[in-house]
């Protein structure tokens, strides 16, 4: 396995290759990370062990730290640009800065976004993230909705930073009922969780507490729903089956085996 500072190096020769680009057309590209995980294991020696993605994406993460790269808000994220830095100290290019050279983007009360034609491809990443593209023309326009923004949320982003990404791209320019509308989207997202579990039934209430003070048990019961019931991670049933059968309290099947039809019992004798 690669230490970090080779890895590091490692990806960072890898990115020389937009020089070219940077120079031509004075902005920064956009890479999938994808991509990079691939160049990065065809480059791998014969017999050698390719860079797994994790470590890639670590690598990428010690560079962000250094402020050469961008991940965007995303816990993992699909894509990189370099930074204007980056530019600076790799190519020696000095890139104007997006938010000196364009105008702020538009938000209207309709949540049409409209964006300058020099903003950069970071942002219009970010954008294709959370809007909707309706057309490219002088401006390019967007639309925010339930939808696009629920999307953002399922890619990682949190409430406070979509408020804080349009906030900063309108130049403070956000209108009130777009920031309360979007703070209601946003507010409903992830209240509702859905979890696969197992119903663990007692036979009285006296015997559910007694199985909260048996060791070991107890740490996989987790939460008691009722009297006599628990919900218990399906991940975990099985190590509850066998936990339960080595303390004394053999389960028995919660109803008769049906032809074709795999009853609780032989659940518990895979267990073992």
């Amino acid at each position: 396995m690669l230490p970090l500072e080779t890895g590091i190096q490692t990806v960072l020769t890898a990115l020389y290759a937009a020089e070219d680009w940077v120079r031509r057309h004075q902005t920064l590209p956009v890479f999938l990370v994808e991509d990079l995980v691939q160049a990065l294991g065809a480059q791998a020696r014969p017999g050698g062990e390719a860079p797994s993605r994790e470590r890639i994406t670590t690598w990428l993460r010690w560079l962000e730290f250094l402020g050469l790269v961008h991940l965007g808000n995303r816990q993992t994220a699909p894509a990189l640009t370099l930074t204007r830095t980056a530019a600076r100290i790799l190519f020696e290019v000095e890139l104007p800065s997006p938010a000196a050279a364009s105008s702020p983007c538009i938000l209207q009360p309709n949540f049409d976004l409209l964006v300058p034609p020099l903003a950069g491809y970071r942002i219009l990443w970010q954008l294709e993230q959370m809007a909707e593209f309706r057309r490219r023309d002088v401006l390019t326009e967007y639309h925010l909705s339930r939808r696009s923004v629920l999307s953002a949320m399922r890619r990682g982003w949190s409430r406070a930073e979509v408020l804080d990404f349009l906030e900063e791209l309108t130049g403070g320019g956000l209108p009130g009922n777009v920031r309360y509308t979007l703070g209601e989207w946003c507010g409903h997202y992830g209240r509702i969780r859905l979890r696969r579990t197992v119903l663990v039934e007692c036979a009285g209430a006296d015997l559910a507490e007694e199985l909260e003070h048996v060791p070991d048990v107890k740490s996989i019961l987790g939460e008691r729903i009722a009297d006599r019931f628990f919900a218990v991670p399906e991940t975990r049933a099985r190590e509850l089956i066998r936990l339960l059968r080595e303390r004394g309290y053999e389960p028995s099947p919660a109803q008769p085996a049906s032809p074709g039809r795999q009853s609780s019992e032989s659940m518990n004798n895979e267990a073992v």
